[in-house]
């Protein structure tokens, strides 16, 4: 039987430690470090294009989020402050020093609350999770229902048939179709508990940040510049792009990434 994914040439994988967790992570590149963390319902794998186009610069670390690909799933920690912990502490047993640290979605809002008490060298946050202070269109309760109800739902599909049911084709589908069947129906304990306005945090913020975000109007794209005013570094709207901002348009978004990086002097 062929196994669901082979691990990328250049990769290696371990485990660590990090706020009584055992945290899968995988490693590639050289150069100074980056901690990746990926968005709700993927695992590192997922973001293969992404780290492999880091990779040229950096020492990429990417981990599997508490609850996806083979990190552990415990009954509890969910909230806010426990997925901060987990990457801090992963940082830690990691051996990373002031490292650059690049988020998706919940990955991102994850980093930047990590940001205002943590010594970071820079920050890239790709479309964080509820970046402004909007009414969330489920009460907690339905949100924890639908995210349970929907994992269970991918557990008890094959492979084969979570790959169909993707609007995508190729080795990427097969990453998140992996991945759904790797999501533990606990993270509907992350689903219940949200999260708070990423935007909020962006006050606190010293390391220098870009913020990529989805193509929006230009009422949303003026507002989304303010609220990211107080951040050290650009908010980049990416045209044609949608909550996936590298899946979507990755040329582009990546050729902001490496502007940044390069006016930064970060590797």
């Amino acid at each position: 039987m062929r196994r669901p994914l082979r691990l990328p040439d250049g990769w290696t994988t371990d485990t660590v430690r990090a706020n009584d967790i055992t945290v899968r992570t995988y490693r590639t590149g050289a150069g100074p470090p980056l901690l990746l963390a990926h968005g709700f319902y993927e695992s590192a794998r997922c973001r293969r294009p992404i780290v492999d186009a880091l990779a040229e610069q950096f020492t990429v670390h990417a981990y599997d989020a508490r609850g996806h690909g083979h990190t552990d799933a415990p009954a509890t920690g969910y909230q806010m402050a426990d997925r901060v912990a987990d990457m801090r502490e992963g940082i830690a047993a990691l051996g990373l020093d002031a490292p650059v640290v690049y988020g998706h979605s919940m990955g991102a809002a994850t980093a930047a609350w990590l940001a205002t008490e943590a010594d970071l060298d820079a920050l890239v946050l790709e479309d964080p999770a509820r970046f402004a202070d909007s009414e969330p269109p489920m009460s907690a309760d339905e949100r924890r229902r639908f995210v349970r109800d929907r994992v269970h739902e991918w557990r008890s599909q094959s492979l084969a048939e979570r790959v169909d049911a993707l609007e995508a084709e190729g080795e990427q589908a097969r990453r998140r179709a992996v991945a759904q069947g790797e999501c533990d129906p606990r993270t509907a304990a992350l689903a219940h508990a949200g999260y708070p306005v990423t935007s909020d945090a962006f006050g606190d913020i010293d390391a220098p940040t870009l913020v990529l975000k989805a193509d929006a109007d230009d009422r949303i794209r003026q507002e989304e510049r303010r609220l990211a005013g107080p951040l050290d570094g650009p908010l980049v709207h990416i045209d044609g792009a949608g909550h996936t901002v590298v899946r979507d348009e990755f040329d582009a978004a990546v050729s902001e990434v490496r502007a940044f990086v390069e006016r930064r002097g970060l590797a």
